[in-house]
């Protein structure tokens, strides 16, 4: 069964609505645990995820951001000592590694356990059992049907 547009469209605005609540409980799990924003957090765990050490390039694939964006997050985490950069004296010396610094493990890990807290104390997946998969779902659909061009004079 096919949904036609009204109600395609509907279903999107349901799910990007749950997306949002998900996205402001996630924000204030980050707030609460590591007194840092979700955006910083979510840099921290997946450098913790990579190991500890990454470049800006495969940080912002890891978290879906522009380089740039990542770039600006790392200069305020540096600042606070959540993470330090490296640069290569062996490789390329224009090569510059992120690290993570033990408070920033420390940050990492302190959101990690408060979100497996909240998610076994109030069952997340009964609340939004189908938002990931719709989410998937949707933005393949909205691949298909948009290419770039069409995005891009949609959007202006």
């Amino acid at each position: 069964m096919t949904l036609d547009g009204y109600e395609s469209t509907h279903r999107l605005f349901q799910i990007l609505h749950q997306a949002h609540n998900v996205n402001q409980a996630l924000t204030k799990i980050a707030r609460l645990s590591t007194g840092l924003r979700f955006e910083q957090v979510s840099l921290l765990c997946a450098l913790n995820s990579v190991g500890g050490k990454a470049t800006i390039g495969t940080l912002a694939r890891h978290v879906s951001r522009a380089s740039h964006t990542v770039t600006a997050l790392v200069d305020t985490l540096e600042a606070r000592d959540y993470l330090a950069r490296d640069r290569s004296a062996v490789e390329d010396r224009r090569l510059v590694w992120i690290r993570l610094m033990p408070r920033g493990a420390a940050a990492a890990s302190a959101f990690q356990d408060k979100l497996q807290e909240v998610i076994a104390a109030r069952d997340l997946e009964r609340l939004f059992p189908d938002l990931l998969t719709d989410m998937d779902v949707t933005a393949v659909a909205l691949k298909d049907a948009l290419t770039q061009d069409q995005l891009q004079k949609f959007v202006r």
